[in-house]
């Protein structure tokens, strides 16, 4: 269970997780828009508001995981997404709902930078083209999950479920985090040159993902 395939699985959760939320905006935008009286230009915003906190995010992001930890950081990026989540699923306002997607947006960035970086850690000495090729499918891979189902979820129920159910799958993901991840045992601690270069590989990492390439 421990294995470094079960790991990947886990990181593949929660970058699952993170497409199946940043999807749940565009997907419930018809009803927004009859609901809130809002156009679609605000949707455009509110979709964009999720991705944007990763340019400002994704290098201090690196260095925050060098000084406490990867894993830590990533649980409280994953926390702030379920928080932004909540935000918008209980909010009856646009501005409500941009700003939890907002909040959303930046533990997004969190994991784009990290989880990268958490997946080399396990796979950099064996099958790392494969790793990896698993773990950048779960962003388009949730994506597609959610323009398959949340746009039916918010026809039969309504768009705050679409908000409820991304935010309990990142909960979902959170808890899979807490519980099973963790550093490989013969790991050595990466120098201050090598992780100001890892730094700087994941804050380009996340623009390109923030741009929709990976």
């Amino acid at each position: 269970m421990r294995s470094r395939w079960f790991i990947l699985a886990v990181l593949f959760a929660a970058r699952f997780a993170l497409g199946f939320q940043f999807q749940s905006a565009g997907s419930a935008a018809p009803f927004l828009v009859r609901d809130l009286g809002i156009d679609y230009a605000q949707v455009g915003i509110l979709v964009g508001i999720f991705i944007l906190p990763g340019i400002v995010v994704s290098l201090p992001s690196g260095f925050l995981g060098r000084r406490f930890g990867d894993k830590t950081i990533v649980v409280y990026g994953m926390a702030l997404m379920v928080a932004g989540g909540s935000v918008a699923t209980f909010g009856w306002s646009y501005p409500t709902i941009l700003i939890g997607h907002a909040l959303a947006g930046v533990g997004g960035a969190i994991l784009i930078v990290l989880m990268s970086k958490m997946l080399t850690d396990w796979f950099a000495r064996r099958e790392l083209f494969l790793g990896n090729a698993i773990f950048i499918v779960g962003w388009p891979a949730g994506i597609a999950a959610g323009q398959v189902t949340q746009s039916r979820i918010a026809e039969l129920i309504s768009w705050h479920t679409v908000f409820a159910t991304s935010t309990a799958l990142v909960a979902l993901a959170l808890v899979l985090m807490i519980l099973f991840y963790h550093r490989p045992p013969d790991l050595a601690e990466p120098t201050a040159d090598a992780t100001e270069t890892l730094t700087r590989k994941s804050g380009s990492f996340a623009l390109r993902a923030s741009s929709g390439c990976c």
